[in-house]
């Protein structure tokens, strides 16, 4: 048997998006500027926000102390200036307290950022979960979502990431886990979706299949010698140009994306408070 490739619900993403910015980032490497975006930075913060909120005390956890804990995770990069971060460190105090008026602060998470994994004949497959709740003896996931779209059942039902995580749970801590959720903080909007073991394994079908694409670009690529690694790496990694081209940080490389778009501003991405 051929060694198990190692994949992540992001690498796997990645391969989707575009099969280029894949061959960057996991095997070619090359040096680019760093980019830092607001809407990372905020979301980041959020998330930190939340973990640290859940280990407080209980007498501690409530809504208004929110406010203090973004306060502490703070990322002010990416922004246009100190102003806007400013502004937006307001907001995601706001959000998260209102978020957390509708959480139950005695129902102790069984984890958060946890990292899991399992493996199949092929695959090695591990990753980060948000967060693990348990429920009437169930184990459900959680997801958190800052970004400016609301989220709906069939993006819980369709998200792969979802998915992998909840057959990461029962594989690995032997619990039952089929319910997954969409916390989108902004809005409060909680998107959820039981899955069956069938839909779970034909998520997991479908990782496998592009896993296999992916070893056989990758080895395919290795095979060939150095002066035709760049003809055959457009037909194994070919660019997926589209409306992601503008953050992509290999677009001042990509010919093909910087016909697509321009680079956009670090804080494009934010949701506009008033919407």
């Amino acid at each position: 048997m051929s060694t198990r490739l190692k994949v992540s619900p992001s690498k796997v993403a990645a391969w989707h998006n575009c099969p280029r910015a894949f061959l960057f980032r996991y095997i070619q490497r090359p040096r680019v500027p760093r980019l830092v975006w607001a809407h990372n930075s905020f979301g980041v913060s959020v998330h930190n926000a939340l973990k640290a909120w859940w280990e407080l005390p209980l007498a501690e956890r409530r809504p208004a102390a929110a406010r203090a804990l973004v306060e502490s995770a703070w990322i002010g990069a990416g922004f246009r200036d100190s102003q806007q971060s400013d502004e937006w460190r307001a907001r995601a105090g706001e959000m998260t307290e209102a978020y957390l008026i509708g959480v139950d602060p005695t129902l102790e998470p069984v984890g958060q950022e946890r990292m899991l994994g399992f493996i199949t004949d092929t695959l090695v497959i591990e990753g980060r979960i948000d967060r693990i709740d348990e429920r009437d003896g169930r184990y459900v996931i959680v997801d958190y979502k800052t970004g400016k779209g609301v989220p709906g059942s069939d993006e819980a039902r369709s998200a792969e990431a979802l998915a992998l995580y909840a057959l990461m749970v029962q594989r690995t801590l032997k619990k039952d886990c089929t319910r997954v959720e969409l916390h989108h903080i902004p809005s409060g909007i909680i998107a959820a979706w039981d899955h069956t073991e069938r839909s779970l394994d034909e998520h997991l079908n479908r990782v496998e299949s592009a896993a296999a694409d992916i070893r056989r670009a990758q080895d395919t690529l290795a095979s060939v010698d150095d002066d035709a690694v760049d003809a055959v790496a457009d037909d194994l990694f070919p660019p997926n140009p589209g409306k992601l081209c503008g953050y992509c940080e290999y677009l001042e490389i990509c010919p093909t994306g910087q016909a697509t778009s321009q680079r956009v501003k670090p804080w494009a991405a934010l949701r506009d408070p008033a919407e």
